[in-house]
């Protein structure tokens, strides 16, 4: 037995005598043609060991002689596989790319579901997948990944170099782990188990590497090694939170020091809460607000209401107030603005009224101006809070569409 020259840069096919790039370094076991599925063994003179026809070639947007840098490093595409699978009486197929460096050596790129995953071979006192239910968590080299899923491979395609003797056919039986952006994998064919660490591959990086012409095809779901990516809405939300945190310390300020000026104030009739107040209000659309330390209600019907009303003593304009009684010590301001500036007279009918206490008793009424409102403000966080818990919610659905059942 003899070993080709390293130095070597191509051999002619012995079937059809095709040129065949040589690229792949010393450790390469056999060369299959592209063109008519010859087999060759690369440590013996080229003998002829199979010859495979009808071959169906794979998907992908590689192909031999390629050369990119992936991770830092980099590749050349030495070799193609076909690789398929059958689950529950459908056929699942993907493509891997024997990949070789001079500095690193021999990786893999796959092209599944038009995701690109980089794989390559780890060795060392690493945990096995048999046995393991879907979704379990294992530690693996510092990281905890969750099990994906078992599946038995088998080849469906071969061309190029390659780092062992591949049958046509041949079947492995693998296992898969991730924790985005890397995954995990076992493959078993006879006595011999390799294990291997994978890093997803962005499009972006991938058509940047490879220098690809043209649109990519879109990606089919999501990969369990594909990590979440949105970086605009990322920064929106980031943004969003700081907004939200501002509107809310304005609110609190405003409500602290921004107490406005009290322009009536007095005590209702303890027989039957009536009071009526003059006040002048000194500038167009003016937030007025109405406050009693017992809620006031005036029974129509079988509902409770407020009955305040604003009187426009120039105009004669009424305008009501109608709000459902608060049971709490001191009721909740009524709010209404003012359109015009001029006089104005309130009056209050109606019952004090508290919890089940029927006993008539004071109650005092204000009228307040100059306090700011912080509704705007309040609506306005939760806005922010939103746009922000939408990113959150995203991602999530993504997480959760990633642990889906996911077929190679």
């Amino acid at each position: 037995m003899t070993e080709l020259s390293s130095k070597l840069k191509a051999i002619n096919c012995v079937t059809c005598a095709a040129s065949l790039p040589i690229l792949g370094g010393s450790k390469i076991k056999s060369v299959t043609c592209g063109h008519c599925g010859t087999m060759m063994d690369r440590h013996n003179d080229l003998a002829r060991l199979q010859k495979y026809r009808g071959m169906p070639r794979p998907d992908g947007p590689l192909s031999i002689g390629m050369s990119g840098e992936l991770n830092g490093v980099q590749q050349t595409v030495v070799g193609v596989v076909g690789v398929a699978t059958d689950v529950d009486g459908e056929t699942y197929s993907w493509t891997d790319y024997q990949l070789y460096s001079p500095t690193h050596g021999y990786s893999w790129l796959t092209w599944n579901n038009r995701h690109a995953v980089h794989s390559r071979k780890i060795k060392g006192d690493l945990p096995s997948l048999q046995g393991r239910y879907r979704m379990e968590r294992i530690d693996i080299l510092d990281q905890t990944f969750r099990f994906v899923e078992r599946y038995e491979a088998r080849i469906t395609y071969l061309e190029g170099e390659l780092t062992w003797l591949a049958v046509l056919g041949g079947r492995t039986d693998t296992a898969e782990a991730a924790v985005a952006p890397h995954g995990y994998s076992t493959s078993k064919s006879g006595s011999e188990i390799e294990h291997m660490l994978q890093t997803y591959i962005p499009r972006s990086d991938l058509v940047a590497a490879f220098d690809l012409k043209g649109i990519l095809p879109k990606a089919i779901g999501i990969h369990p090694t594909q990590p979440f990516s949105a970086p605009f809405h990322k920064f929106i939300a980031k943004e969003a939170i700081g907004f939200a945190a501002l509107c809310i310390v304005i609110g609190i300020a405003l409500s602290v020091w921004s107490n406005g000026r009290i322009v009536a104030e007095g005590f209702t009739d303890p027989q039957n809460a009536g009071l009526s107040m003059a006040f002048e209000s000194e500038r167009p659309n003016a937030l007025t607000q109405f406050f009693a330390t017992r809620s006031i209600s005036v029974e129509i019907g079988n509902t409770e209401f407020f009955n305040v009303a604003f009187i426009h003593q120039k105009s004669r304009t009424e305008q009501k107030a109608l709000l459902r009684p608060q049971y709490e010590k001191f009721a909740r301001p009524v709010g209404i603005r003012l359109e015009e500036p001029g006089d104005y007279r309130v009056s209050v009918q109606g019952v004090p009224y508290y919890k089940d206490d029927p006993i008539p008793s004071l109650v005092k009424v204000s009228i307040i101006q100059g306090r700011a409102s912080v509704v705007p403000l309040g609506w306005l966080a939760m806005l922010f809070c939103g746009i922000a818990l939408s990113y959150f919610a995203r991602k999530l659905h993504f997480s959760a569409k990633r642990w889906q059942m996911y077929t190679p």
